[in-house]
């Protein structure tokens, strides 16, 4: 944990779950910064393919059969642009379940110690000057310990 003024009201074995939470919260924000990156490249390279074939395949979109189909996919900026939308799709997908289970684990474990403040806190001087902690946590890493969700 960083060089808390407030160490001196925390055990080692409450700095050491502090720590993990807090590897855990910067985890999670990794994750959904690569999500929304994700999102972006996505909703560019589609943004891109439809008005692309919109400028240079315009015609072939108004008589939308079989045969104008395969004649626009005979255009490799097509291909490209398609192939492209799919990467994304995938990244997104593989991110997404990333995110997902690192939220899973941060909020696993930042309930578990709201469960335990007793326990993790037992001292009665620790007890006093857990909001210290607390405070420094929230505005230093954006974790809330004073409530679950």
């Amino acid at each position: 944990m960083e060089d808390f003024a407030e160490e001196r009201y925390v055990s080692e074995v409450t700095r050491n779950v502090l720590k993990e939470l807090i590897e855990r919260k910067q985890e999670l924000n990794r994750c959904r910064k690569h999500t929304l990156r994700g999102s972006v490249c996505m909703l560019t390279g589609v943004a891109s393919l439809f008005l692309y074939a919109l400028a240079t395949k315009g015609s072939l979109l108004s008589d939308f059969s079989f045969a104008s189909l395969q004649q626009m996919f005979r255009d490799p900026l097509i291909w490209g642009l398609t192939l492209f939308v799919l990467a994304a799709y995938l990244y997104l997908r593989a991110v997404s379940i990333k995110a997902k289970e690192a939220d899973d684990e941060y909020e696993e474990l930042r309930e578990e110690i709201i469960e335990r403040l007793e326990e993790l806190f037992g001292e009665p001087d620790a007890w006093k000057h857990r909001h210290l902690v607390f405070r420094r946590l929230e505005q230093g890493h954006d974790i809330n310990l004073y409530h679950t969700h």
